[in-house]
């Protein structure tokens, strides 16, 4: 595992942030380039994207605002971003290789234990999965819009979407289908994607902020896909694994959020010593919506940690 570069750079925050100094880098580690970036000083804090395939760059906000009191690392997940593999399929991009490159990733920082904070399905399955493995590593957990232990939650998150999105949005993606799917079918997937969206937030006046980082550069529905095959495929379920967690987990969840509340008890009811936070008018990018009451809560957590 060799350093590939190192810079130092500034950053323009997405999403809303300020502009800030920040450590770019890449780590060549079992046959793909990890691309991240390092943000503040103090105990370190890792962040993790939640949509597979989604680059991890849209949660710099979130790291330049931790990153005040903690050092806080955001790594572009293999095929995804910046980050990068000779080619992709199930055999290269899964979760066990993804859990890999993150303790690599530890290893390489000469990090004894660090928080991890997991958002969205991919991201709080990652952070869970990464927690039952290596218990001793993780000093605690943050939950943002989880993903639950196992894949139950699919059941409802995607008809929570469908129930969410109006007549003119169906049109719109139907538009896409029609115009873009014969030329482009990665453009057209992205664009969907991005319509998608507004049954995330439980504003839509919010949409703008959440899909700006969303771009056929940052997103790839190739990756996404892969990952979905490879849980199905092994049945993914981690409620038995995660009991050898005991660490302090905090569960950040928007009452809007379409991946349901009954995610949040779910994962409380394995991991019995999680604390869940339900934030009011509230969807799935809490430091968005409910910026002071996510930060509040995130930091107070983060405080009490050992």
């Amino acid at each position: 595992m060799k350093s590939l570069s190192s810079l130092l750079f500034i950053c323009l925050v997405p999403l809303g942030g300020r502009t800030s100094l920040s450590s770019i880098e890449e780590l060549a580690v079992d046959g793909a380039t990890l691309h991240y970036t390092v943000h503040g000083k103090g105990k370190p804090v890792l962040l993790l994207g939640g949509v597979p395939g989604l680059s991890s760059d849209y949660l710099v906000s979130v790291a330049n605002e931790l990153g005040k009191t903690h050092r806080c690392i955001i790594v572009d997940l293999r095929g995804t971003g910046k980050s990068s593999v000779k080619s992709i399929d199930t055999t290269t991009v899964n979760i066990q290789m993804t859990l890999g490159d993150l303790e690599a990733l530890r290893k390489h920082l000469r990090i004894q234990s660090w928080t991890v904070m997991g958002h969205s399905s991919w991201g709080g399955i990652l952070s869970m999965a990464y927690a039952a493995k290596f218990p001793q590593r993780v000093r605690g957990q943050i939950l943002v819009g989880s993903g639950g232990p196992d894949l139950y939650f699919l059941e409802y998150f995607y008809s929570n979407i469908g129930a969410r999105l109006t007549k003119e949005d169906s049109v719109k993606i139907g538009h896409i289908a029609e115009t873009i799917w014969s030329t482009n079918r990665e453009l057209a997937k992205v664009e969907q994607f991005k319509i998608t969206m507004a049954a995330y937030v439980a504003d839509r006046k919010h949409l703008p902020e959440v899909t700006l980082p969303i771009t056929p550069s940052t997103y790839s529905p190739e990756t996404a896909q892969i990952i979905w095959r490879s849980l199905f495929r092994q049945n993914y379920d981690q409620r038995a694994r995660l009991k050898s967690f005991r660490g302090p987990t905090l569960v950040v969840q928007g009452r809007q959020d379409p991946i349901g509340a009954r995610t949040a008890e779910d994962i409380q009811k394995v991991l019995t010593q999680a604390r869940v936070e339900i934030l009011e008018n509230c969807g799935h990018f809490p430091w968005i919506e409910q910026k002071q009451k996510f930060y509040k809560s995130v930091t107070q957590f983060l405080k009490r940690l050992k």
